[in-house]
């Protein structure tokens, strides 16, 4: 073994002691980071932890602080008091019920009534004699402000509980002026009601002490038991200067040194303090510490056995491994080559001037001229635009315009043979060796644009067709002569109509406006006979269902529209109707119908509408 390690060359030892040294290095700086973020988010979690609680305990005290309003501001209070308390006609269970209205939810542990002299008038308690009487100071203030005050919680010498007691004046009447001649208290129970509550955000794992402060020299911890705690002078001044949730700091507490989360609690002006001790924090960061050391000294085992497993490694295989995957990858990017030489659309890749690195084979049949190769030409002297408009400028706005996403493009080139078709350039830039490259892959769009050709020479046609509809249209509006004179020259030339039937179809199904023409025997009932598209697509019918059926089949709203008595005097008197924009409503459509009805055999009818859109 030894005379293997002599063998080794030092480049290996070297390397070794350099990647352990790092090794080292690394997870002395992760261990200070790790403890540094541990301790920064436990204490912040407390912090937040304190603001909940502190929250929860504004939230409470603010809402029995309103309870405390709505008893002041009830303008009956007084004469009810008055009334209840005073006259004798009621008994003790009625004055008990009154009171205890404004402890429904149980919220408080005595209700009282008192004068303005201090003298208590009625309690909801069974043993009045055992209510302590409140702070003279908070009901003198109380009484003075006129408005409800949260008085200093004390603690009761006769019940051994920590009360929090709000005084609810009620005035004589409701003016600002007037004095306040009775007083309600409303009296918590600190440990059995608002702790339990508080302690519900609470969390002991680091043995963590909950803290309110209530004055300077009352203040309770929460956490595991409620006991009175002192704080010196300069952690009560720090706590009482810390302006957010996360200004937290150490100080000595209960002996120990323990990290300080303050948070205000704003209806009461108290504090809720979180009180972490500092040792239990160190001690929980210890195997976060191990586990770090554990790893390094992994990693320095593993670095040491791979060196030494790599340069007994047999070199041979090792090559043979390279030439498989360099044979893998001239298969892939054969395949790769492959694909690109069988699109249908012309690919190139140029560099960052615009230079062509590639060009697949439809491009070169496409551009290239003569046997010279387009590979290192500049794209725009290839593509030989038809004008300067359409070349492509490399530039600063080309590279941004572009960038990963791609942009599309359009332009005219012209192709070998001097042919000109128009084309889309989809343009798409990479990054490949630390270099800026384009993808171009260009469609030839001439059938496209033969197709819109076509489009357009076809929507000329029916707008002419069209024009000729609105002239015969036009030429209803002519006096009854003219219009009979033409009637008979169409049927006169009924067989000619016949050989433009087809032509006739293709423009009616063209227009844009509803054409329905109905057949009648008796001109009461009237069946549709034919329809165009236009109504197929307005109506959400089709039309080979709808044919051969009665109008009031298929509209079964036309009677209540007034459009089938117009129907039946168009059929009587052979006297065109218009029928002005109106709604039409069944159960299967509605909208706002323009029609015209017109005669045009003594069996048959037609009717061109359009849908008007709603205003």
């Amino acid at each position: 073994m030894l005379n293997r390690l002599k063998k080794i060359p030092r480049i290996y030892f070297v390397s070794f002691i350099n990647i352990s040294l790092i090794i080292i290095i690394i997870g002395v700086a992760v261990s200070f980071s790790v403890k540094k973020d541990f301790i920064k988010n436990t204490l912040q979690s407390h912090s937040q932890r304190a603001s909940l609680q502190s929250a929860s305990i504004s939230k409470f005290i603010s809402e029995r602080l309103f309870n405390g309003y709505l008893i002041s501001e009830n303008a009956y209070a007084y004469e009810i008091i008055r009334d209840m308390y005073y006259s004798g006609a009621f008994n003790s269970e009625q004055k008990k019920d009154w009171l205890s209205r404004f402890n429904k939810n149980n919220d408080y542990y005595a209700v009282a009534l008192y004068d303005s002299s201090m003298n208590l008038i009625y309690t909801t308690i069974d043993n009045p004699d055992s209510l302590i009487k409140p702070s003279p100071e908070d009901f003198k203030t109380a009484l003075k402000q006129k408005k409800p005050l949260l008085g200093e919680p004390f603690l009761c010498d006769y019940c051994k509980k920590i009360h929090i007691d709000i005084f609810a004046p009620i005035m004589r009447s409701p003016d600002v002026k007037s004095e306040a001649s009775f007083m309600i208290l409303l009296r918590l129970d600190l440990k059995n009601y608002i702790i339990p509550r508080i302690n519900r955000f609470n969390s002991n794992g680091f043995e963590n002490h909950s803290v309110i402060i209530f004055s300077d020299t009352f203040a309770l911890n929460i956490a595991n038991k409620v006991e009175r705690v002192n704080f010196d002078i300069e952690t009560l001044r720090r706590i009482k200067e810390s302006k957010n949730d996360n200004d937290v700091f150490t100080s000595l507490f209960m002996g120990e040194q323990h990290y300080i989360a303050p948070s205000s609690i704003e209806s009461a002006g108290w504090y809720f303090v979180s009180c972490v001790d500092v040792r239990s924090v160190s001690d929980k960061m210890r195997i976060y510490t191990i586990g770090i050391f554990v790893v390094c000294f992994s990693l320095i085992l593993t670095v040491f056995f791979s060196l030494y497993i790599l340069y007994l490694g047999n070199s041979k295989k090792a090559t043979e491994a390279q030439i498989v995957i360099e044979r893998e990858r001239q298969t892939l990017m054969k395949h790769f080559d492959y694909l690109l030489e069988m699109a249908d659309d012309m690919i190139f890749l140029l560099d960052r001037q615009g230079f062509i690195k590639y060009a697949n084979r439809k491009a070169v049949q496409n551009y290239q001229s003569g046997g010279a190769s387009l590979l290192g030409l500049d794209f725009n002297e290839v593509i030989k635009c038809s004008s300067k408009i359409s070349q492509m400028k490399f530039d600063f706005f080309f590279d941004s315009s572009v960038g990963e996403n791609g942009a599309v493009f359009r332009a005219e080139h012209i192709f070998k043979g001097d042919r000109s078709a128009p084309v889309e350039i989809r343009a798409k830039k990479f990054e490949m060796f630390n270099e800026t490259y384009y993808q171009l892959i260009i469609r030839d769009m001439s059938e496209e644009a033969l197709k819109d050709k076509e489009f357009m020479e076809a929507n000329k046609k029916l707008k002419e067709s069209l024009d000729g509809i609105s002239k015969a249209h036009s030429q209803l509006k002519m006096t009854e002569q003219e219009r009979v004179r033409h009637i008979n020259l169409l049927m006169n030339n009924e067989k000619q109509l016949e050989e433009y039937y087809v032509k006739v179809r293709s423009i009616f199904d063209c227009l844009s406006e509803c054409v329905i023409i109905y057949r009648t025997a008796d001109g009461e009932n009237f069946i549709i006979s034919d329809l165009n598209k236009a109504v197929e697509r307005t109506e959400q019918v089709s039309r080979e269902r709808v044919i051969g059926k009665n109008v009031e089949e298929v509209f079964p709203g036309i009677r209540s529209f007034g459009l089938l008595e117009i129907f039946r005097k168009v059929h009587l008197t052979g006297m065109d109707m218009h029928k002005n924009a109106s709604v039409y409503r069944d159960e299967r459509i509605t909208g706002v119908r323009e029609n015209l009805v017109h005669k045009l055999s003594a069996d048959e009818i037609a009717v061109i509408y359009r849908e008007v859109a709603k205003e």
